[in-house]
């Protein structure tokens, strides 16, 4: 089965901005996009440029997605598990009910801009949060610092972009 994908990075330090609005439409429609999926660390992404630019994405039949924030240490994870290991102490975690609290607001306003604009969400803490949100697997480390994934940590993602591609 072939398929005729396009993958075009936005590569900024934010999902959305208010200076990157036209540009992101202009690539829209010169490059035909039909989806555009939206993602960054949390609390980077301009709600309000989002909220601007969904009509007109919506105007353009643009299928919209916001990959929710993967869950964000305030520490490097390989140091502290290598720390912790020395010492024979314990990671420090987060669970879900941290996450959802850390990331409220917006997570708030991005389902209101669904309900709004049809964005559709993409649920990472179900993915990493099983209540408690894993930093590794017998496999590997899920991050190289306290908020970037490792190749094997964005493996994680797979089942939601597999989703997208079949829809």
């Amino acid at each position: 089965n072939s398929r005729d994908i396009s993958l075009f990075l936005n590569v900024q330090n934010s999902a959305m901005s208010s200076d990157q609005v036209d540009n992101i439409l202009n690539a829209a429609k010169s490059m035909n996009f039909s989806k555009i999926i939206f993602h960054a660390r949390s609390g980077t992404t301009n709600l309000d440029s989002l909220e601007r630019i969904l009509p007109k994405l919506n105007e353009l039949s643009v299928k919209t997605y916001y990959l929710l924030p993967v869950p964000e240490y305030g520490f490097s994870i390989p140091e502290e598990m290598y720390r912790n290991i020395s010492s024979g102490k314990e990671l420090s975690s987060i669970s879900v009910s941290d996450y959802l609290m850390m990331n409220n607001s917006e997570i708030k306003r991005v389902n209101e801009l669904s309900k709004k604009f049809g964005i559709r969400i993409l649920d990472t803490p179900s993915i990493f949060c099983t209540p408690v949100c894993k930093v590794s697997d017998s496999e590997g480390l899920y991050y190289f610092d306290g908020g970037h994934l490792t190749l094997h940590g964005s493996r994680q993602l797979t089942p939601v972009f597999a989703q997208l591609l079949e829809n």
